[in-house]
């Protein structure tokens, strides 16, 4: 299991955005978030990463497991390409990939004998 939903629900005033959602996400599974503006899709997804909190019900995700969003509305003034914004949001994977190099690169050059 990578994330169970169980009976989430939020509201934002009177506008109830999500009622009794739950799921569960398996490894290999694909999915989609599908629908008209204003059901939720962006709320869901919020929730999961812990920018909303929801009203009632749980996400949890799986121990380590990281989940990068890029929200449909960026920061005025911002003009960095879509490349650029998808490399910014793993950012620490590729820190993380070049503390691996360094250490494989330091495991290679030592001498244990």
């Amino acid at each position: 299991m990578l994330l169970t939903i169980s009976n989430l629900s939020k509201a934002f005033g009177d506008n109830q955005v999500l009622s009794g959602v739950s799921l569960t996400m398996h490894r290999g599974d694909k999915w989609g978030l599908v629908g008209a503006n204003g059901v939720g899709k962006s709320t869901l997804i919020k929730i999961v990463v812990g920018e909303v909190e929801p009203d009632a019900g749980s996400a949890e995700l799986a121990a380590g497991i990281q989940v990068g969003y890029l929200p449909q509305v960026l920061a005025a003034g911002d003009t960095l390409t879509v490349d650029e914004l998808l490399a910014r949001a793993q950012e620490h994977v590729h820190t993380i990939e070049a503390q691996l190099r360094a250490l494989e690169a330091r495991m290679a050059g030592s001498d244990d004998s």
